[in-house]
């Protein structure tokens, strides 16, 4: 019985410091995402700018993609910092461009 026990603490244990190493490599993963994210920042301003200078009919909404962005960035943010409080849902946009 003793050995019966010994072999479920050991098992516990080991399994207990898999998810435990799993969480970690979610949230390592995670924070990338969310510093990719940040980086899209600088891209977005970079094609906005660029779009100034065309003529097309057809124009993208960089201010909502620039939004939806930052909803994606606070709700990972959020999860990183409270796991264990539920976020607000908010929808993405489905549109970002516009005929002119």
């Amino acid at each position: 019985m003793k050995k019966l026990l010994s072999g479920l603490m050991i098992t516990s244990a080991f399994l207990s410091s898999q998810v435990l190493a799993n969480v970690w490599v979610e949230r390592e993963k995670l924070e990338q995402i969310e510093s990719n994210l940040a980086a899209l920042h600088v891209l977005i301003e970079e094609a906005k700018a660029q779009s100034k200078q065309t003529n097309y009919k057809h124009r993208f909404d960089y201010k909502q993609l620039t939004k939806d962005v930052d909803n994606l960035r606070e709700g990972i943010n959020h999860y990183l910092t409270s796991p264990l409080e539920p976020a607000p849902i908010q929808d993405l946009s489905e549109d970002y461009g516009e005929y002119k």
